[in-house]
């Protein structure tokens, strides 16, 4: 696999171990929006108003996609300090705990069951990897709709902690990037063998860059081409 992009993450160490050429990842980070008549656990604080009272806190529950699987990742508060945190994964059987506002009796969406988010929305954005935090400055009570929104193509280690909560106490937070150890998830060489088998089986569309961009090696052989191609054969006498 060939990876075109501005910035490097955890996993690219891994890269010189797949070298299918014919299968590219074209990692251009963009910040997008969806509208769902569901509504995803995000908010750790309850509140009043049938829970839908914005939180007034740093800590928060937001979702990576990885190739079609989600794992959920838990800002937790260390101290009065917005920046004191750290990244602790639950599965999804553990969210009841962290979010007891859920008890109203709405069922939490099963993220890796459910047909947008396991396939459509990676489709949609033609992307193997998602960050999609909730938006809780475009929340409406009484609204059937919730705004999230989704960073495409992040980098893991750099994630923009600001961009992914738009609530509480997020102006705190912002310009704020931050490693969310996503390596203790999934290694280097099992991420690589995930994302190069999740191109190109389900993102066929990614299969070929429409500007290649690196080195000029890179470049030449996403031409189809090596390094014997305009090299002259020595002659023999």
């Amino acid at each position: 696999m060939r990876i075109f992009s501005k910035f490097k993450d955890y996993y690219d160490g891994a890269l010189s171990v797949f070298n299918d050429p014919s299968i590219v990842y074209e990692r251009h980070t963009r910040t997008e929006s969806v509208t769902r008549n569901q509504e995803l656990p995000s908010r750790i604080c309850s509140g009043s108003n049938e829970g839908f009272e914005v939180f007034n806190s740093t800590e928060y529950l937001f979702h990576i996609g990885f190739c079609g699987k989600w794992f959920h990742c838990y800002r937790k508060q260390l101290s009065k300090d917005p920046y004191d945190a750290k990244y602790v994964y639950v599965k999804q059987d553990e969210i009841q705990s962290l979010l007891p506002w859920f008890t109203k009796g709405d069922p939490i969406v099963d993220m890796g069951s459910d047909p947008f988010w396991k396939h459509d929305i990676f489709v949609q954005f033609n992307a193997p990897i998602l960050a999609v935090g909730y938006d809780g400055s475009k929340y409406r009570p009484h609204s059937k709709n919730y705004a999230y929104t989704v960073i495409v193509n992040p980098q893991l280690t750099a994630i923009p902690i600001s961009e992914l909560v738009r609530c509480g106490l997020d102006y705190k937070l912002q310009n704020i990037e931050e490693d969310i150890r996503f390596v203790t998830q999934l290694d280097p060489f099992t991420a690589m063998q995930e994302l190069e088998m999740f191109i190109g089986n389900v993102l066929t569309n990614n299969t070929t860059p429409t500007m290649p961009v690196g080195t000029d090696d890179q470049i030449r052989d996403s031409k189809g081409f090596d390094k014997w191609s305009f090299r002259k054969m020595k002659e023999t006498k």
